[in-house]
């Protein structure tokens, strides 16, 4: 689930328990309380507001996976074809037998 998935999912959850999310700071940290613990180390600091939080986690996100298709490109580019790293078998002709015919 992208994080903007989560959002809408944790607004539209969020009328359920209005005390736990009518301050702007705690429907922060109870935000947080759902992120990915990948997420929320690359996260790093305090956000002033719930607006703040998300975008911020929504920018991380993107540069996240746009780290990992990088890195699966490199490591695409660095590895060399399967059918180049095997021998090939060459197979030797035996030259052609020349027959002499005896002459009467």
């Amino acid at each position: 689930m992208s994080v903007l998935e989560y959002v809408q999912v944790f607004i539209r959850f969020s009328q359920y328990s209005p005390e736990d999310v009518n301050i702007d700071l705690r429907r922060a940290a109870r935000l947080l309380d759902g992120f990915d613990p990948t997420l929320l180390t690359h996260l790093g600091r305090c956000y002033d507001s719930f607006t703040e939080l998300v975008d911020a986690t929504i920018d991380m996100e993107h540069r996240l996976c746009e780290s990992d298709e990088d890195q699966q490109r490199k490591r695409l580019a660095s590895t060399p074809p399967s059918s180049s790293s095997q021998w090939r078998r060459v197979e030797h002709q035996s030259p052609p037998q020349i027959c002499y015919l005896e002459e009467p």
